[in-house]
């Protein structure tokens, strides 16, 4: 976890299953407008074993 360069994380628990990730933003600049991108993985694994994961 870093405020330079910006850097989160994530960690939650509920019956039956866990959720964690980290992330952090890619910028870019266009002339008028700024777009931010999230870059990471997340993560989500239920008790029996299943597991799903989003990145980008």
């Amino acid at each position: 976890v870093s405020h330079h360069p910006m850097i989160v994380a994530c960690h939650c628990e509920g019956q039956g299953w866990k959720f964690w990730g980290d992330s952090n933003l890619k910028s870019k600049f266009w002339g008028r407008s700024i777009q931010l991108d999230p870059v990471g993985v997340l993560t989500l694994e239920f008790d029996d074993g299943e597991i799903f994961q989003w990145s980008k």
